[in-house]
């Protein structure tokens, strides 16, 4: 999934907009009730798909309107042409499958801010589409269409939470850092070089996205 929509996005200045107190509201807020007991990572295994709006977003898991108008003030700060109807799935895809599959949400908000800034139909040079800026081929494999942002959200959740499952033995931060590498060069970049590859783009990119999630999250 390497690309160049990272710098693109630094040289056009879309990355993180939001305020401190937007941050903090992000920081300080948690997601409610107990995580899924059982659940599916593989990509060969489709996550369950929402499909009617009555049931499409069980709320158990986020709790209240204050937590959604936190995550909504954040996104929007990124993209602020969103509409509030997409504004609106793209919050709810973003809790719902990040507490499906146990990802930090913050950590998904600072991928996708860096992968596209919240643009629902980016495609970049290389072909990779929408939020996650998945590869046609990886999206395939996930069973998941990139041009809807429901389902771009599933797989890039899905994505990012079979990196981190990689390096699980790994430090917290560290899983971070090569689960990122993962997704923006490979596995088998990663394991090749046993770490971070050399790339530019690569090292920018996990640095990034890092102090995106560092600033959502409060941690250093």
């Amino acid at each position: 999934m390497k690309r160049s929509l990272l710098l693109a996005a630094l040289a056009a200045g879309w990355l993180w907009t939001a305020g401190p107190a937007a941050a903090e509201e992000i920081k300080t807020l948690r997601i409610h009730g107990p995580a899924p007991t059982t659940y599916r990572t593989t990509m060969q295994t489709a996550a369950p798909t929402p499909t009617s709006s009555g049931t499409r977003y069980e709320q158990v898991y986020y709790g209240n309107d204050a937590y959604l108008n936190a995550y909504r003030r954040v996104i929007r700060s990124y993209n602020p042409s969103l509409k509030a109807g997409e504004l609106d799935t793209i919050v709810r895809s973003i809790l719902y499958y990040s507490h499906l599959f146990r990802v930090d949400p913050r950590f998904v908000v600072a991928v996708v801010a860096c992968e596209s800034a919240f643009r629902p139909h980016a495609v970049s040079g290389a072909g990779a589409q929408g939020l996650g800026q998945l590869m046609p081929d990886t999206a395939r494999e996930l069973h998941v269409d990139p041009g809807t942002p429901y389902q771009n959200i599933q797989g890039t959740v899905r994505y990012l939470k079979l990196q981190l499952d990689r390096f699980k033995h790994k430090k917290k931060r560290e899983q971070m850092k090569l689960a990122l590498a993962s997704y923006n060069a490979g596995y088998g970049a990663v394991t090749h070089y046993g770490g971070v590859p050399p790339y530019a783009e690569t090292q920018n990119y996990v640095a990034v996205v890092l102090a995106e999630w560092s600033k959502l999250s409060g941690e250093r």
